[in-house]
């Protein structure tokens, strides 16, 4: 019978290795490899650095060392990989960004632009509407003068001149010789005077020489009175004066041929004995012919410039309050109480845009003059600035 051999299942055979294989087995070569050429990547010549380092675990060889070196190479050659799509990145990511900041800038800008425009279409608006309203006034008053005066010299016989007339709207200089250059252009004979260049004692004479020297014209003429209101409000030292001129301008049209033609917007600060029975039995008043001058609401980023007149100045920006997160408050950012009654007396303009249609209170920063019309100090509230805030109910 056959007789099997004996096995013996503890038996573990002797490897003869060297040094350096028992350690590649137990500890991991590669690993060493790696964890070396991770430590001496950044070494100008790390041949030396390799050899020390590799001592530590085992006897090296040349292979070993070229091993460590060629790791190296792969390392940097990773490192510098990722450097160059590192700096790719931030090329592209600069650029990227000032793109950003241009089209910031030219947004930006465009927003300034459309603004500016929007302001002077404003400007523009308002001057149109003034225009509008002077051509108006000139158009009827030179109306009424044709039917009042004017046409009378188209008539045969005993013509029945106004002994005077009285103009008042018109609204500045240019209006008053639009009336008076229509007056000559039609014909009509026109003497200038000026009570402010005449001292009161000689006043009576010089209207009473240039009456003389209109009737010794034969022609019927206007008297053009400027400054008319010099000697003719009821001062006790114009007395005097007011006693003859009165009787003057009971009669001047049918003894002297002459009209008197005054400008004044507010007739009832003059004499009564002036202004009253019919010395003045002419009157023209075009003061009902106003500009319409528009509230024109440019819009900004968070609120409005609200445009009320013509100059560079008459502008005030509107913003709702708390920094514009509570509807119930108007913000106006000025200290000019001028600027502030603005507001207050176009307030239904204000309110009628949608942003400060619930608006329940005018904020203001503190100034004087709106601190005397009535604004009362917030308690508790200040400007980012740390200035006191008055607030008024609207």
């Amino acid at each position: 019978m056959r007789i099997s051999p004996v096995r013996s299942y503890n038996f573990q055979p002797q490897i003869q290795s060297t040094n350096k294989k028992n350690i590649a087995f137990k500890s991991g070569y590669y690993d060493i490899i790696n964890e070396i050429a991770d430590k001496c990547q950044y070494v100008k010549d790390p041949s030396d650095l390799i050899y020390d380092e590799l001592k530590k675990h085992w006897t090296p060889d040349s292979g070993d060392i070229n091993r460590v070196k060629e790791r190296i190479e792969l390392l940097r050659s990773q490192r510098q990989m990722r450097e160059a799509r590192l700096n790719n990145m931030d090329t592209i990511i600069s650029a990227k960004d000032r793109e950003i900041r241009n089209e910031a800038t030219t947004h930006s800008q465009i927003s300034n632009e459309i603004v500016e425009t929007q302001r002077k279409n404003a400007i523009a608006k308002i001057k149109m509407s003034r225009i509008v309203a002077s051509y108006d006034r000139v158009q009827e008053v030179n109306k009424q003068l044709e039917d009042k005066y004017i046409n009378l010299f188209k008539f045969d016989g005993d013509k029945k001149f106004p002994n005077a007339i009285m103009i008042s709207g018109l609204k500045n200089e240019d209006e008053k010789k639009d009336v008076l250059d229509n007056l000559i252009n039609n014909g009509c004979k026109v003497l200038k005077t000026d009570f402010a260049n005449i001292p009161l004692k000689n006043v009576a004479e010089e209207i009473n020489g240039l009456a003389s020297r209109i009737k010794k014209s034969g022609e019927h003429s206007i008297l053009y009175v400027e400054n008319f209101d010099k000697y003719t409000t009821p001062e006790d030292v114009n007395q005097p004066f007011i006693s003859k001129f009165k009787g003057f301008l009971c009669s001047c049209a049918k003894r002297c041929d002459t009209t008197v033609l005054v400008f004044e917007n507010n007739p009832k600060r003059l004499d009564e004995n002036i202004i009253g029975g019919h010395r003045f039995e002419k009157k023209i008043d075009v003061s009902n012919i106003k500009e319409e001058v528009p509230s024109v609401f440019v819009p900004k980023f968070d609120g409005y410039t609200f445009v009320y007149d013509t100059d560079e100045d008459s502008q005030v920006d509107l913003y709702l309050g708390d920094a514009g997160k509570n509807p119930a408050l108007l913000w106006a950012d000025t200290t000019s109480y001028d600027k502030i009654k603005v507001v207050l007396d176009r307030l239904d303009e204000v309110k009628a845009q949608d942003k400060f249609k619930y608006t329940k209170y005018l904020q203001v920063p503190f100034s004087p003059g709106a601190f005397d019309a009535g604004f009362t100090v917030c308690p508790f509230r200040r400007t980012y600035e740390g200035n006191v805030i008055l607030e008024q109910e609207i």
